[in-house]
């Protein structure tokens, strides 16, 4: 049966994140999280068992309200940050460019490198009928 990733609810076809970590065992896991601004709910159990983790992608909603925690998440997360991408189907705000959903790319074994011109070349626009976003990115967060 497919569940949704949630809280812990009576609702028998939503499962928690300790529940998806149990079902791996103890096998290193792979995260693709898009939970439609609910990731805020679970960003510290992610880091509290980040030692289970070898990569995880994440989309994060309303990045205005919740840049403070999205940049403490980004500095205690012991993976390393490889990839951004701006989802265009979101606004940016007008007076800092921020994009309002960005999706995360993290990797335990991935080399890193100083250079990057994003969007990458191999990055596909969410919203095909609309240019993708250029991020200038920079290394003081």
């Amino acid at each position: 049966m497919k569940k949704f990733f949630w809280l812990s609810t009576l609702n028998e076809s939503h499962c928690t994140f300790f529940e998806v970590l149990n079902e791996a065992g103890n096998k290193n896991v792979f995260l693709k999280i898009d939970v439609e601004g609910s990731e805020y709910r679970f960003l510290s159990d992610i880091l509290n068992n980040e030692d289970r983790v070898t990569g995880m992608v994440i989309e994060l909603h309303d990045c205005d309200i919740h840049l403070n925690e999205i940049q403490e998440f980004i500095r205690k997360c012991g993976l390393s940050l490889v990839h951004i991408n701006a989802n265009n189907y979101a606004p940016i705000r007008l007076d800092d460019n921020l994009p309002l959903v960005l999706e995360l790319t993290f990797s335990k074994h991935a080399e890193l490198s100083n250079s990057c011109t994003l969007p990458h070349k191999l990055d596909i626009p969410n919203n095909k009928n609309s240019p993708e976003y250029e991020l200038l990115i920079s290394d003081n967060i």
